[in-house]
């Protein structure tokens, strides 16, 4: 099995490194998995693969899927958003996730539950994800308005807590912006 083509790290390498770190195996231990693994199922393994190729892997895979995030977006003209947060031991925790035709999803900072902070969150996921998405395609004379998130958002999936409800009212002038 070869996890390089002429120097390259292949789609199906890079899809088994991605899923590796989902997985939580750790940069520095994926190419001694991939190694462990295929000797125990008889595979030789050609190719080692550094913990600093692994991080670029990692790093464009976001990327892709801010793009993908964008794409989506500008191609089905709707979606819908969710989020929500907590804290445990004096940590916080948020969770973000957006809903279109064909999934993408971008998690945030944490923050704490408190309502603007929620808003300048969804702000700032939408204006990276755009950002990343017009630098791409700038050469193809591409342009996505960022202001665009907020108009093509149908809905704001969340609990019912006085913080969402303030949310969505937030969501709204925003949307007016555009």
């Amino acid at each position: 099995m070869k996890l390089k083509h002429k120097g390259v790290v292949t789609n199906s390498g890079r899809e088994m490194i991605m899923e590796l770190s989902s997985a939580r195996v750790p940069d520095s231990s994926i190419d001694s998995v991939i190694q462990t693994v295929g000797r125990w199922l008889g595979i030789h393994v050609c190719n080692a693969i550094s913990e600093r190729t692994v991080g670029r892997i990692i790093k464009e895979g976001g990327v892709a899927a801010k793009l993908q995030m964008v794409h989506e977006i500008e191609r089905e003209k709707g979606f819908t958003v969710s989020g929500d947060g907590t804290t445990i031991r004096h940590l916080n925790f948020d969770a973000k996730h957006i809903t279109v035709n064909a999934p993408s999803y971008e998690s945030g900072n944490a923050s704490d539950s408190q309502t603007t902070p929620q808003l300048e969150s969804w702000k700032e996921i939408s204006s990276n994800a755009y950002d990343t998405y017009n630098q791409a395609f700038k050469a193809d004379g591409k342009y996505a308005d960022p202001l665009s998130f907020a108009w093509y958002m149908l809905r704001n999936g969340s609990d019912h807590s006085e913080d969402q409800q303030k949310l969505d009212w937030l969501l709204v002038g925003w949307k007016e912006l555009w």
